[in-house]
């Protein structure tokens, strides 16, 4: 005889108000004392950042040195001006910009929280505002230019401030602040 083994399937229930053991609630001193925490950790991690990264520019730019002191032509003169420019100025984004939040729309939602797709960096002035994206052309042209060029012993190098560029842009990305004061208003 075959016997079949059968699964009884239970009905999925949300827990009841009652047993709401998990969420405990913090008092005004915990409340301010895991802000000030949040504070200090998120400073704490931006100024991890700045430092790890802030030499990967700047060491960049010292392959240039020798094409702008001892220029074999104009070409490469003028490369090694526009790649110096792109990586102090990648430099400079990453040190002197913070990113801030911003919620573009205005909106959040019931809980409070603000969307993800609403969250984006706030310019405080047109060179926090357009540097970013001047800098950006400014790689990818000397990228293109070094290898439609067909140069291989300079197309590394000329292509190395939009790589850059582009890390130091994910690494701001990682250095978005925590949104402190939402978590005050709640």
């Amino acid at each position: 005889m075959i016997e079949m083994e059968t699964r009884v399937r239970k009905k999925f229930a949300y827990p009841a108000e009652d047993d709401d053991d998990s969420d405990q609630e913090l008092d005004e001193q915990q409340q301010e004392q895991l802000i000030t925490n949040l504070r200090k950790q998120d400073k704490s991690h931006t100024q991890f950042y700045k430092r790890a990264f802030l030499p990967l520019p700047l060491a960049a730019s010292l392959l240039y040195i020798p094409s702008i002191l001892l220029p074999g032509n104009r070409r490469d003169f003028f490369t090694a001006i526009l790649g110096v420019t792109s990586l102090l100025s990648t430099a400079w984004i990453l040190h002197f910009f913070p990113p801030t939040l911003q919620n573009r729309y205005g909106t959040r939602d019931r809980k409070g929280k603000m969307p993800v797709y609403a969250v984006q960096y706030q310019a405080e002035g047109p060179i926090e505002e357009y540097l970013p994206w001047l800098n950006g052309a400014i790689g990818a042209f000397l990228a293109v230019s070094a290898w439609l060029d067909g140069r291989v012993e300079t197309a590394w190098r000329n292509t190395l401030p939009a790589v850059i560029f582009a890390i130091i842009m994910v690494v701001r990305r990682q250095m978005r602040p925590v949104d402190v004061e939402g978590l005050e208003r709640m």
